[in-house]
């Protein structure tokens, strides 16, 4: 368990001596001595050392939190915060929507689960794992997922904290003197089903891009053994033409109709960047065919998260002045629900909904491509360019498949309008990808009207919402899978999000055995090749099946017989079907997946040869205990029923309805509804649709009457 707590006793090595009457007063003490120790720049840089990526956050918005950086009203006294952390953690357990608790509330709370819970399950942390009754095991993980939940909610409020502590600066003109831009990404830990284990390296990239010498280095040839660098995330392939010499680059580099790629290397080199070495894909990634570019694409994972930072550069917007203000918005209203009587917020929301209608009037509405970033009338739009933005918002870097992966690596990117500036709140307050998907959708947009909220933050959520960035900080593999249906790749599917999945084992395989990637040819579904998907199944385990589509499918589907993809989380026929991810869970935290012997068939299909069903109806025996409230998707939405066969009373009639467990989490069963009939063919069995997806709840039957059962299903 990684408590700070254990973590500050640790490098404390013993000089605190604490006492175990008032275990409030006593975190306050370990703490404020610990503030001390570290005030010095190297004590503190010595501590963060040592810590993981959700533990740095986590002491991050604490420290900040407790020198009351963002905030005016902490309380000092030892007493009156001992009182005020007590009044925290029960107001955390009495209110049922902790992100509307404010800033003080969540923040105190993390305070007494990093430093005052571990207190009360130290003795279970002394004892293997392996010794421990399953009733202790059960009760560690449920603290370590409240450690998971108190950390993130915590994180969402600093970040909503901070964006508002800077917007109402630059609002009354109250900025401070800082000249370095800070920010804090909304986001963990990323990708934590990548997470080194056994002190496992990440490799270095072939080459990067030497900004001041203006040319491509092999990174064997730098002499630092780990040189640090920025990635650019951009796209461009769309719109690709032909190829051009760039001097200080090995290969022909292609070019394209939206940015010269030859100026590229001067406007590098004037960048007011901290690093000496850039990441950027056409200079970095040999762009012909050959083994060192597909051992490149290979660990696009590894690249992006040994970054120091990564830039997402957006060619096609032209300034981020409308963005800026709606987020200054945000951070108001944000403060407005935290101090609603206070009238000099009230006051600076009226002008800021003022100067965004103004903006919006200002556009030209035949030519209203973009309001997230319009782009001016004097340039020359295409009918192509037309149509997407009145489809889609935001950016072109938005529907590339490609940065899709990138922004799992990266969520806290900045980002660089056309002419490379960053978009912040003033001076003082860069602004990440996962800070707009975390304010955006958050208090912070709440208004008693939506008539009420300003055009343009009605733009800037949708565009979270359209490309399904919506949970960016909370990603999982399968979020990115069904995110991926929504995005456009000129090339090969698999290869643009396999590294963030980490699912390349099939890729890496047969680069190493003929030196280059591997054919596009049988995909299923012409999507994705069938051993991608067999690796994915394997890797990501039963949540791989829990997803549905919007409509559902029916019985009606399974009758006319034909492949269709329901199992899989893939946008066969998008036109008529949307895949919808249900349920959010890290895959690190499953108890058992209950679907690994479940096959899937080159034609889309899945064939199961055994599987759990719970909606078995018996007099007697284990199977008689499998009733209990259940959560269960319906085309209104999901619904609660007091059993299977209460959900069962209200349908009408199938052959064939099960409720297969696909995997079990403590004492939940999740699982997938499947409804067909008997097969016409030889070999029998059942031609199964999956139309559905269901949650038990509670306790709801011991792990040891889930049976599983020989079957022969073949779902469409």
């Amino acid at each position: 368990m990684d408590f700070l707590y254990k973590k500050i006793w640790t490098f404390l090595d013993g000089e605190a001596q604490l006492s175990e009457a008032d275990p409030y007063r006593s975190a306050l003490w370990l703490w404020k001595h610990f503030i001390t120790r570290v005030s010095s720049h190297d004590e503190r840089e010595k501590f963060e050392t040592t810590l993981s990526q959700p533990q740095f956050k986590s002491w991050t918005i604490l420290h900040e939190w407790w020198n009351a950086t963002y905030h005016y009203d902490k309380p000092d006294e030892d007493e009156e915060t001992a009182r005020f952390i007590k009044d925290a953690e029960e107001k955390q357990e009495e209110l049922a929507e902790p992100d509307r608790m404010g800033y003080h509330v969540v923040l105190s709370h993390l305070f007494v689960i990093e430093m005052v819970w571990y207190s009360r399950i130290k003795e279970f942390d002394a004892v293997p794992s392996a010794q421990l009754q399953a009733r202790q095991q059960q009760i560690l993980q449920q603290i370590n997922d409240k450690l998971f939940l108190a950390r993130k909610r915590a994180l969402k409020q600093a970040v909503w904290q901070k964006i508002a502590h800077a917007s109402h600066a630059l609002a009354t003109n109250s900025e401070s003197a800082e000249t370095d831009k800070a920010y804090l990404g909304s986001t963990l830990e990323v990708c934590p089903w990548l997470r080194c284990e056994g002190g496992t390296i990440l490799r270095k990239p072939a080459y990067l891009w030497d900004r001041q010498a203006r040319k491509s280095v092999k990174t064997c040839d730098i002499p630092e053994a780990f040189p640090a660098f920025y990635c650019v995330s951009h796209t461009w392939g769309r719109w690709r033409r032909g190829s051009v010499h760039v001097e200080g680059v090995d290969w022909a580099v292609p070019t394209n109709s939206r940015f010269d790629v030859v100026h590229l290397p001067e406007v590098f080199q004037r960048l007011d960047w901290p690093v000496h070495h850039i990441w950027f894909d056409l200079f970095c990634i040999p762009q012909e065919e050959c083994p060192e570019q597909a051992e490149e694409i290979g660990k696009q994972a590894d690249i992006f998260r040994r970054a120091a930072c990564n830039v997402i550069w957006m060619h096609d917007v032209v300034g981020w002045k409308i963005l800026e203000k709606s987020v200054m918005w945000l951070g108001l209203n944000y403060l407005h629900h935290s101090n609603p009587r206070e009238n000099r917020i009230i006051e600076r929301l009226h002008d800021l909904d003022t100067q965004l209608k103004e903006d919006f009037a200002s556009l030209n509405p035949d030519v209203l491509l973009n309001p997230w970033a319009p782009v001016p009338e004097s340039e020359a739009i295409s009918e192509t360019e037309i149509e997407f933005h009145e489809r889609n918002p935001g950016s072109w870097w938005f529907s590339s498949l490609w940065t899709l992966q990138e922004a799992y690596l990266c969520p806290s990117s900045l980002l660089a309008d056309r002419n490379w500036n960053l978009l912040s709140v003033g001076d003082s307050q860069l602004l990440t990808l996962d800070n707009l998907a975390s304010i955006a959708y958050s208090p912070a947009s709440d208004v008693a009207d939506t008539q009420d909220r300003p055009a343009a933050v009605e733009v800037l959520i949708f565009t979270m919402k359209r490309w399904e960035l919506t949970d960016l900080s909370s990603s999982s593999r399968m979020s990115l899978l069904i995110a991926a249906e929504s995005r456009q790749s000129t090339g090969p599917r698999a290869e643009a999000i396999m590294s963030a999945l980490g699912v390349t084992d099939w890729f890496e395989d047969y680069r190493k055995q003929h030196g280059r990637a591997p054919p596009q040819i049988d995909l299923v579904f012409k999507l994705y090749p069938l051993e991608f998907l067999h690796e994915a199944q394997r890797k990501i385990g039963g949540p791989f099946f829990l997803q549905f589509r919007a409509p559902p499918n029916t019985i009606e589907d399974a009758e006319i017989g034909e492949p269709l993809g329901t199992m899989l989380p893939l946008a066969y026929k998008s036109s008529k079907w949307l895949v919808t991810q249900s349920m959010n869970f890290s895959t690190l935290g499953w108890t058992a997946s209950l679907s690994d012997t479940w096959l899937i068939q080159s034609d889309g299909t899945v064939v199961l040869k055994e599987a759990a069903i719970l909606n078995v109806e018996e007099d007697d025996g284990p199977m008689a205990h499998r009733e209990g409230p259940i959560t269960i998707s319906t085309p209104t939405g999901f619904r609660r029923f007091d059993s299977f066969r209460a959900w069962e009373s209200e349908l009408p009639r199938v052959p064939h309805r099960f409720a297969v467990a696909a995997v079990r989490y403590n004492y939940r069963q999740l699982g997938i509804i499947l409804e067909g009939a008997k097969s016409s063919s030889e070999e029998g069995g059942l031609v199964l649709v999956k139309t559905g997806v269901f949650m038990t709840l509670e306790q709801w039957c011991g792990e040891d009457l889930i049976k599983v059962v020989p079957v022969n299903w073949r779902v469409l």
